[in-house]
């Protein structure tokens, strides 16, 4: 505030002396007058960062609206002259809204989000059916069946089966 009512008193000597110099000391002036805000987006379980996290800034008065991502530490920070809405949302995590005030640096505590994928059945026929249907025997590699042989891609799951073979054809 020191700093303001210094600059106030300059222009003030200025206005006698021209007043294009003033609007060109306002224009440097007011974007000072708006708070960084740093937020730091963390896993609630772990604590860890939530690297590349979406984050929107919408104003209070919906005028305005800025989007920004996390970096590898989570972090991200942004300018605030007013109160804006945060919103912020990462693959895999619950997204969540939060109001951010100029001044106010913030941690959000993000909850990981469970996605239960439905079963797939595949087979050689050419129409899908149910796996109760299918002239094939089908095998059902369940969530035990795939967590115990910690198979980090499909081809390395499906290769540890009977009757499976994957190729690659490099012409595709």
């Amino acid at each position: 505030m020191t700093l303001f009512l210094l600059l106030l008193s300059h222009v003030k000597i200025l206005i006698r002396n021209n007043k294009l110099i003033i609007l060109f000391l306002f224009s440097f002036l007011i974007p000072s007058l708006s708070a960084q805000v740093e937020i730091k987006v963390v896993d609630s379980k772990t604590g860890a960062p939530v690297p590349f996290a979406n984050i929107c800034f919408e104003a209070l008065d919906k005028s305005t609206v800025d989007f920004k991502v996390t970096g590898d530490s989570g972090r991200v920070a942004h300018n605030l002259d007013k109160p804006v809405q945060v919103a912020i949302s990462s693959i895999g995590y619950v997204s969540q809204i939060d109001t951010l005030y100029p001044g106010n640096n913030i941690i959000i505590q993000m909850s990981p989000a469970d996605y239960n994928v439905p079963e797939v059945v595949v087979t050689g026929q050419l129409k899908p059916v149910r796996a109760d249907k299918s002239i094939y025997n089908v095998k059902v590699l369940g969530k035990g069946l795939i967590e115990n042989k910690a198979a980090t891609n499909i081809e390395n799951l499906l290769n540890t089966e009977l009757g499976i073979r994957i190729t690659q054809d490099a012409s595709l």
